[in-house]
């Protein structure tokens, strides 16, 4: 008689745990984060002034083509930040260079992304910059507080950023068209789970770009 080995699992924080403690040192270097200890949430939390008509995450439904995530990628320097959005189901990244994180100025700049691409609806956090989200013209969702993870693929999108924008980086020194290279390096990247199509090329097949071409890259 043949037994078959079943396949082992385990959870991803029992993972970091093993990544965290001695055992796992070694190997932290590998990490997109560099990190080589859990960080220590300390401080006390700042109380947050209410969002107007906040609807949670939770009465946003299934997700479809159109929906998007939304964050900001900010300084310590200044309040210069890059505000990105992201498409689940497409893998389709935008950031621009922001010089302020005033409700205005971020609104500006979704709405400029929503001329380009068709969006639907934008799950955003609690951040005061978003205060004025019913200006942006889409449906928009927000995660319970202090809970990023619940958009996901925006948080891992800023991530690869700070492959190029190093974390503790001061944003006001990296131009528009440098940002605007590493949007176009990631949207044509093949994706296994596009079925190595790019974000680009699905893009275009679902017809998902308001204009036929998508946008261009300052760095060619």
């Amino acid at each position: 008689m043949v037994y078959e080995k079943k396949p082992f699992y385990t959870s991803k924080t029992a993972i970091y745990d093993w990544l965290y403690s001695m055992y796992g040192q070694r190997y932290c270097k590998h990490l997109l984060t560099k990190q080589y200890k859990k960080k220590k949430r300390t401080g006390k939390k700042k109380k947050r002034s209410m969002i107007p008509s906040r609807i949670s995450i939770h009465k946003r439904g299934k997700l479809g083509y159109q929906d998007y995530e939304g964050d900001t990628i900010v300084s310590k320097q200044n309040n210069v930040a890059i505000v990105t959005i992201y498409g689940p189901l497409s893998m389709y990244l935008d950031a621009r260079k922001i010089y302020n994180l005033r409700p205005v100025t971020t609104t500006k700049v979704f709405r400029s992304m929503n001329k380009k691409i068709k969006i639907k609806s934008l799950t955003l956090d609690n951040g005061q910059e978003n205060k004025k989200h019913q200006e942006i013209g889409v449906d928009t969702y927000f995660c319970d507080t202090y809970s990023s993870w619940q958009k996901p693929g925006v948080e891992n999108a800023n991530k690869l950023i700070r492959r190029y924008i190093p974390k503790g980086s001061d944003i006001s020194k990296y131009s528009h068209q440098y940002i605007s290279w590493i949007v176009h390096k990631y949207n044509n990247q093949p994706r296994k789970k596009l079925c190595w199509m790019t974000p680009n090329e699905f893009m275009r097949k679902k017809r998902l770009f308001k204009k036929k071409k998508p946008p261009k890259c300052f760095m060619q």
